[in-house]
């Protein structure tokens, strides 16, 4: 049977981040990807210009009937918008059994638009995170939920810890706000006694709008497919460099968008 994965998130008409991203990543892994729509936005790929948050009870619905329907093994939790959305749908997803839970903490867009209101801050880790295989944060990301200052690796493993601490499975911790300058950027997997550090060299774009939507996308679709959540992190760390390198730039545009591509194992790749 066809694996299937669920994306929860806002919808970017660019299609360079949000639930349209999160499917093209997913189907690039052999995964049928579907989307609930948490929030409708106007933007260009480097400005978000407006947002209207959906009903909760609509995106429950709609949830419910997805998983209800299509063989979901896995779901990837984007924008959720509101805590008022948190809280409905935590509520759904602790019903859903053998559904591996991907959650990736946004909070505002890159132009520094805010994507989750206060009240969603404040419950984000209790609600969701706790639910989840794996949650996937940015350095800034981590250090809002958990209210810790990190300043470097070190500092971003404890944080992780926390999140561990109240439930979840995994933390993937992205570096690439650490040492912006550093020709290397080094994320973190963290586990229960388990500590991973993938380092990759830093690519000359100045900004690619969606790398985290995409990565965190492809990570559930890898979990779908039955992979372990240290190949699953490889996979996709492995996928957004390849997305990056055949990244292009839009005109007037200050951000590129991925190229997405059908994903190539290294097994693949040797053929």
């Amino acid at each position: 049977m066809l694996a299937c994965g669920l994306n929860i998130g806002g919808l970017d008409p660019t299609g360079g981040a949000g639930i349209l991203a999160d499917i093209k990543a997913m189907e690039s892994f052999g995964v049928f990807g579907c989307g609930v729509a948490t929030a409708i936005t106007i933007q260009r790929p480097d400005q978000v210009l407006n947002v209207w948050l959906e009903p909760p009870e609509r995106i429950v619905k709609s949830t419910l009937e997805v998983c209800n329907s299509l063989p979901i093994r896995a779901i990837k939790l984007g924008m959720i918008g509101s805590g008022r959305t948190i809280e409905k749908l935590a509520s759904v997803l602790r019903g859903l059994n053998g559904i591996k839970i991907v959650t990736d903490p946004v909070l505002k867009a890159s132009d520094g638009t805010l994507l989750l209101d206060k009240k969603g801050l404040k419950i984000l880790l209790p609600e969701l995170c706790s639910l989840s295989e794996i949650v996937t944060p940015n350095i800034n990301e981590l250090s809002a939920i958990t209210g810790k200052k990190i300043r470097d690796h070190e500092d971003a493993a404890e944080a992780a810890q926390m999140l561990l601490s109240i439930g979840a499975g995994w933390v993937y911790v992205k570096g690439g706000h650490l040492n912006p300058a550093s020709r290397e950027v080094i994320d973190l997997l963290v586990g229960n006694g388990v500590i991973k550090k993938f380092t990759k060299h830093r690519l000359p774009i100045q900004s690619a709008h969606g790398t985290g939507c995409a990565f965190a996308a492809s990570l559930a679709a890898a979990l779908a497919l039955g992979q372990p959540v240290r190949q699953a992190a490889a996979s996709a760390n492995r996928y957004i460099q390849q997305t990056l390198r055949r990244s292009w730039k839009p005109r007037n545009s200050k951000a590129h968008l991925l190229g997405f591509s059908r994903y190539r194992s290294p097994e693949a790749s040797k053929n």
